[in-house]
């Protein structure tokens, strides 16, 4: 829920910075033209009927299943059909990419079908010789978008003024090249790395009079914690409460962190759970499709088990000095676990407290971690 509402503030804070269009996609015999289109936050796909009966129904396998994010007739009595692609839509029908395709129930064999992405974008002004805003704020995936108003500009990345050849981007940005975009995504920030994601840029003729601006490209995880160690669910067993967010203590004091990096997609296959706050020893990274005592979960040795069910064993790993006493996994989440598009599943790491553990029983658990997986 966390992350969700997470991407439903952005989406809405999105939505206010760009303007919002109507697209249309005709019906021309069997075909939808444009077949796959992009379009931005906040924009109307409008399917326009022009002979025939059809339909437009969301999905890949070209049958109606009652989940699909839009379903609607296009024929002689409706001849028009409309999709707002706004945050609140997005938000309740997640998809890989904000990718939606959809096919012609009828003649889906025929091979009628479609796609509509969805881009996040953030438009940036350029007014006289400023940026507005000047630094954002994104989320990995996003779209930076900067929009001409008048004069000679660039948008170049950088912080000494001078093009070197080694930016992340330059573009022109005149009366030639009105609007100039970069797509922040795991790919780019690979390519591009820059210290705490941090893209600087300047407009080259104008650096010397400060117009300059940065963006910043917030880590994403792919799910949320729960099940703390923190006082705000089940009392640890002995009194042996951890930091915000962190599973019970452990004898260092803190408690163990689960958190993931990478994303949920199945075909992607890279999800990352790691494991930080730890003591020197071995420890297990375990799935399980419940959320243990409604997520709040029960006393197990010196900590909390949260996640429960059909539990399967991923991954032993170890905690030392050498890597700060934290810990990752290496395998393969979605394999090792067996996950199918669309199943949320809970996660934990069981690792060994050998030295003064609180409660005695030379075992502690980090806090639970949920995420739902996509294709």
């Amino acid at each position: 829920m966390k992350r969700q509402l997470s991407l439903l503030s952005s989406l809405a804070l999105l939505s206010g910075f760009a303007h919002a269009d109507i697209v249309e996609v005709t019906q021309f015999n069997l075909v939808f033209s444009p077949q796959d289109i992009t379009v931005d936050v906040g924009d109307t796909v409008r399917w326009v009927h022009t002979g025939g009966t059809h339909d437009v129904v969301e999905g890949t396998d070209g049958t109606i299943d009652g989940d699909e994010a839009f379903n609607g007739a296009l024929d002689s009595f409706s001849t028009t059909f409309e999709v707002v692609f706004d945050a609140a839509f997005l938000a309740a029908n997640p998809r890989p990419g904000h990718r939606y395709d959809y096919f012609c129930t009828p003649h889906f064999i025929l091979g009628m079908i479609g796609s509509v992405t969805v881009l996040d974008v953030v438009e940036v002004q350029q007014s006289n010789a400023s940026f507005i805003p000047n630094d954002l704020v994104i989320e990995v995936g996003q779209t930076v978008r900067w929009v001409w108003s008048g004069g000679n500009h660039t948008v170049t990345e950088g912080t000494d003024g001078a093009l070197n050849g080694n930016e992340a981007f330059h573009s022109d940005l005149n009366t030639n090249s009105q609007t100039v975009e970069v797509t922040f995504d795991a790919a780019f920030l690979s390519v591009n790395p820059r210290p705490g994601n941090r893209y600087d840029y300047f407009c080259l003729p104008h650096f010397s009079f400060g117009m300059v601006g940065a963006v910043t490209v917030a880590p994403s995880e792919p799910g949320s914690g729960f099940c703390s160690g923190d006082g705000s669910g089940t009392a640890c067993p002995c009194g042996n409460t951890g930091g915000s967010g962190e599973g019970c203590a452990n004898d260092t004091g803190s408690g163990g962190v689960l958190s993931a990096s990478g994303s949920t997609s199945i075909a992607a296959d890279d999800l990352v759970l790691s494991a930080t706050n730890l003591t020197p020893g071995p420890g297990l990274f375990f799935q399980g499709n419940n959320a243990v005592n409604s997520g709040n979960g029960n006393p197990f040795g010196d900590g909390l088990r949260c996640a429960g069910g059909n539990v399967v064993r991923l991954e032993v790993r170890f905690a030392n000095s050498g890597n700060g006493f934290t810990t990752a996994s290496t395998i393969s989440v979605s394999t090792k676990g067996g996950v199918s598009a669309g199943q949320t599943k809970r996660y934990q790491y069981w690792y060994r407290d050998s030295g003064t553990s609180p409660c005695s029983s030379l075992f502690n658990l980090t806090n639970g971690y949920e995420l739902t997986w996509g294709a």
